[in-house]
């Protein structure tokens, strides 16, 4: 029996039911286009530091680096002239070449913008300090000595001095006390050397007690200290941070008393393998202490309990300005910081046994 033809239907005569052909011929071919999902932009997030082409186009020479000391410490007006100290006049003040110091154009004083500062003394370049601080800030693990003997092409001894010198003025005690608040994450720590055949853990011969005080999603202090007893560790927190926060630790029971310090306490048991509980957790400070450790090892290998502390407050300063120009942050430290400086002193005198 032959096949009815498609087109001859009565069904494709009246218009019910057009067929596939007749759709074709009818509706034209679309180009075809491929669809993509937009991403969206990222929000555009200022450096933290700078770049080695930008720090030799801003500091390219001593007398460069003198007069961003001297903005610094004296700032002018509008009109470009500066307080001078003597004549307690606003005048101009001239560069003397054979000096690193200013002249007041009025009663010819002389300025000298290094002194008071950790640099004053020093027979060392500018620019050498300058990249000192450089390296400092782009180096998130800390710098040794010996890389920055090979960096600025300086003696070990002049080295490690300038190392230590700019670590002390990181470590300056600030006045506002550094006032933790919100949610305060409290936790110990050891860090030291390992003994041979000796009890590990608490008790510990070599080490040195850390006492860490974590901010959530903010700052960080740790401070060294003799031991981890009541009578050491709760006067800091009542220096640092402030009643009425809700404090997160560990079962450690010298912090079972704080409810009636006038905080909020919470704990976790660590014992029982429990690492949080709900939204309270130490997971901020263990992850800073585990960050503190690697790059100490990493970089330092070793740290004495007498320079412990500046070790200390150089990584408390890198983690609290990681969102700032960091580089900015200590020139602003380095020059703003006499040379007699207060540094917490709390790393002499150590026992060799931690309770």
């Amino acid at each position: 029996m032959a096949k009815k033809n498609k087109k001859n239907s009565p069904a494709s005569e009246n218009g019910d039911l057009p067929t596939n052909e007749e759709k074709k011929k009818e509706e034209p071919k679309k180009p075809y286009k491929r669809t993509y999902k937009r991403r969206a932009k990222p929000q555009y997030k200022p450096p933290s530091q700078l770049s080695f082409p930008q720090f030799l186009k801003l500091y390219p020479n001593d007398d460069t680096c003198l007069e961003v000391v001297f903005d610094m410490r004296y700032p002018p007006d509008e009109n470009g002239l500066r307080l001078c100290t003597k004549c307690q006049k606003r005048t101009i003040h001239i560069r003397l070449i054979a000096r690193k110091c200013y002249r007041c154009r009025n009663c010819r004083h002389h300025v000298y913008p290094l002194a008071g500062t950790v640099m004053e003394g020093s027979n060392t370049m500018l620019v050498v300090w300058f990249y000192a601080m450089y390296q400092f800030s782009i180096c998130k693990n800390g710098i040794s000595a010996k890389e920055l003997q090979r960096a600025l092409g300086v003696t070990y001894k002049t080295a490690w001095s300038i190392g230590i010198k700019i670590r002390e003025a990181l470590s300056a005690v600030d006045k506002d006390g550094m006032l933790f608040s919100g949610t305060v994450e409290l936790d110990e720590a050891l860090i030291g050397g390992k003994v041979r055949g000796g009890k590990r853990g608490w008790g510990a011969e070599n080490k040195t007690c850390l006492f860490g005080i974590k901010e959530r999603g903010g700052r960080v202090k740790v401070i060294a200290v003799n031991n981890r007893e009541r009578e050491t560790l709760f006067p800091l927190i009542k220096l640092h941070v402030e009643e009425g926060s809700k404090i997160n630790t560990d079962e450690f029971k010298v912090y079972h008393t704080l409810n009636n310090e006038g905080y909020t306490h919470d704990t976790v048991v660590h014992s029982d393998y429990q690492w949080s509980k709900g939204e309270t957790h130490t997971n901020s400070i263990e992850g800073y202490w585990s960050n503190l450790k690697k790059s100490i090892l990493g970089t330092h290998t070793y740290v004495s309990p007498k320079h412990m502390q500046k070790y200390l407050c150089e990584f408390d300063f890198r983690h609290n300005n990681r969102n700032d120009l960091i580089f900015n942050q200590i020139l602003k430290k380095v020059y703003g910081t006499p040379y007699n400086i207060s540094v917490i002193n709390t790393s002499a005198n150590f026992s060799p046994k931690h309770k």
